[in-house]
């Protein structure tokens, strides 16, 4: 894990990063996963009840936490159905 680096660029090749000090790394890869930000970001909540449609908010989706919550929301949400 590397902290205190920003990415700058990613490419076929992999993902490029600044450290602290300003030198350019690349790391090699061939997948990527990004995970950022803190705050629920829900914005389908609101168009699925104005339409009259029921919605389970679970994850996420109600506030950024561990993903322990957001598994058993989730499982509970898919067994009430």
């Amino acid at each position: 894990m590397q902290t205190d680096a920003t990415v700058t660029e990613i490419t076929d090749e992999g993902v490029v990063y600044r450290d602290k000090s300003g030198e350019l790394h690349t790391v090699p890869a061939d997948t990527i996963v990004v995970a950022a930000g803190y705050r629920a970001n829900n914005p389908l909540e609101d168009a699925l009840k104005d339409s009259g449609i029921e919605v389970k908010v679970v994850g996420d989706a109600v506030r950024a936490r561990k993903v322990m919550h957001a598994t058993r929301e989730g499982f509970d949400a898919g067994r009430s159905v």
